[in-house]
């Protein structure tokens, strides 16, 4: 039994330094990321501690442990990172994701971007949260399915350089403005986002994207969610509180639900309701400024529950079906 265990152990010990390749780093507290007394290194056969600098993507796998709390404040490249469920990383600086081999950043934790820029041709996977409070992203950001994140401060969060924010889990959206310059914003098909505030979500400069394939709800506050920004609807938009306003060129092909007594309304650029589009609720769909393009056939007409035409031109070679009630108080078809 003696020799048995002894075995164990040892087979034990081997698989424990399999797992472990020289020039990996790991959190051992809280603080800096170029701080080397936050980190321990693996030399091949043990971990040494404290690690000769701050670890980067030239070195191997980085972990973020559990219980601790780690801030870029200062620039750094990497690649082959993990935040472990129950860590925090914060970013104050810039922060360069390289495209290596594998998964590039993986947030199982908490991200707190606060300020500064995220670029680089890699990408940072969020399976945790992310609390988006100002600063620029030019690569590419994914929050998985399941994940739970936030934009909850009135700064500026910033999508540029062609890159994009590909949304999958729940986005609360409570304050600030999203902003795009060359820049794709994805609430896929199992993505939430859920606005409670009265911001705008919109284009600065050339190529502007929000394409919504899943559920984009303003939940609560009493004025105007803007949409300033090209795109897509395959999805839902549900105004259960308040205005959600597009004033720029949008499809529609999906659901756009309006609750008693709130709108939806369309106050410039072109807004083409196309097949598959469905208006329903209690609420108006409210045609003010630009153009309203009808191109859904007969067969599949475009339906809408409560239609306020106030002004603005209406065309197109589609077909409109009004369930419930027309107000036609200016402009033309």
């Amino acid at each position: 039994m003696k020799k048995i265990f002894l075995l164990s152990l040892a087979s034990f010990y081997l698989l424990t330094v399999a797992a472990q390749s020289a020039g990996d780093y790991r959190s051992v507290g809280s603080g800096s990321w170029s701080d080397p007394l936050k980190w321990e290194r693996f030399n091949g056969s043990t971990w040494i501690s404290p690690a000769p600098s701050g670890p980067s993507y030239v070195d191997g796998l980085i972990t973020v442990r559990s219980g601790h709390t780690i801030a870029i404040d200062n620039s750094v490249t990497l690649d082959q990172t993990i935040v472990e469920a129950g860590s925090t990383i914060s970013l104050t600086s810039t922060l360069s994701i390289a495209n290596g081999v594998g998964d590039d950043i993986i947030v199982g934790g908490i991200f707190t971007f606060i300020s500064g820029q995220i670029g680089g041709a890699g990408t940072m996977n969020v399976t945790g949260s992310m609390d988006w409070r100002s600063g620029f992203v030019s690569s590419n950001i994914i929050m998985a399915a399941g994940s739970h994140s936030s934009k909850s401060t009135s700064g500026v969060a910033t999508i540029s350089g062609n890159g994009s924010l590909n949304n999958n889990g729940e986005l609360i959206w409570s304050d600030g403005n999203f902003s795009m310059q060359d820049g794709t914003f994805n609430n896929n098909a199992t993505g939430q986002l859920i606005a409670t505030g009265n911001n705008s979500l919109g284009g600065v400069a050339g190529s502007v994207v929000f394409n919504n394939a899943g559920s984009f709800t303003k939940q609560t506050g009493t004025g105007i969610t803007t949409l300033t920004t090209g795109g897509t609807n395959t999805g839902s938009i549900n105004v259960n509180e308040g205005t959600i306003s597009s004033t720029s060129n949008y499809e529609n092909s999906g659901s756009i639900n309006i609750a008693a007594g709130k709108t939806f309304l369309i106050n410039g650029g072109t807004f083409k309701l196309n097949n598959g589009t469905n208006i329903t609720g209690q609420g108006n769909f409210q045609h003010v400024a630009g153009n309203l393009g009808i191109t859904a056939d007969a067969a599949t007409p475009a339906n809408v529950s409560n239609f306020l035409f106030t002004s603005g031109v209406v065309g197109g070679a589609g077909t409109l079906l009004v369930n419930g009630g027309m107000d036609w108080r200016s402009g033309s078809c």
